[in-house]
């Protein structure tokens, strides 16, 4: 699955391959010094690829999901699973779609969620427009008339009954 002068690689998967790459890449090295044009660009690729650091979490990530959903990649399947055997054969779909079917469910909840919610906000929005436009001077001069007016007819009411 590497690429060495002397043919020696038996890794089963590409994250068995680059933690292997330390002793290959000195190998490449001195391969590289001997036939500059055939092992210089594998050689600056096998750097390139051991320096990449792989997370522990995102290693066990990567190998839940290759084995849940059978699949390697996001958009396109890659020639070779990154977690899983090479035995398994190439990967026949990319992690997307099934991915995205698995959790497009519950999104579609949240989804109505925050639709609603956003429509309740509108709505409050809209009613605090009233207070913004309110004059609470004109308010109490017409709650003062208001209480005048209903004295008023409550001295006429006592009238009339004392008269009947």
């Amino acid at each position: 699955m590497f690429w060495t002068p002397d043919n020696t690689a038996g890794y089963t998967n590409l994250l068995e391959c680059k933690e292997g790459l330390g002793p290959k890449i000195v190998l490449l090295e001195k391969a590289a010094k001997a036939n500059p044009s055939a092992y210089k660009d594998k050689l600056e690729l096998a750097k390139k690829v051991y320096e990449t650091k792989i997370d522990p979490e995102q290693r066990k990530i990567l190998q839940y999901i290759e084995k849940k959903y059978e699949c390697s990649g996001l958009c396109n399947p890659p020639f070779f699973y990154l977690t899983q055997s090479i035995e398994k054969g190439p990967p026949k779909q990319a992690c997307l779609v099934p991915i995205i079917k698995d959790i497009g469910p519950i999104f579609k909840a949240v989804a109505a969620i925050m639709v609603t919610t956003a429509i309740v906000f509108f709505c409050m929005l809209t009613c605090t427009c009233a207070i913004c436009g309110f004059n609470s001077d004109k308010y109490k001069e017409e709650m003062l008339e208001d209480t005048k007016e209903a004295k008023r007819s409550e001295k006429y009411e006592a009238k009339a009954n004392s008269i009947d």
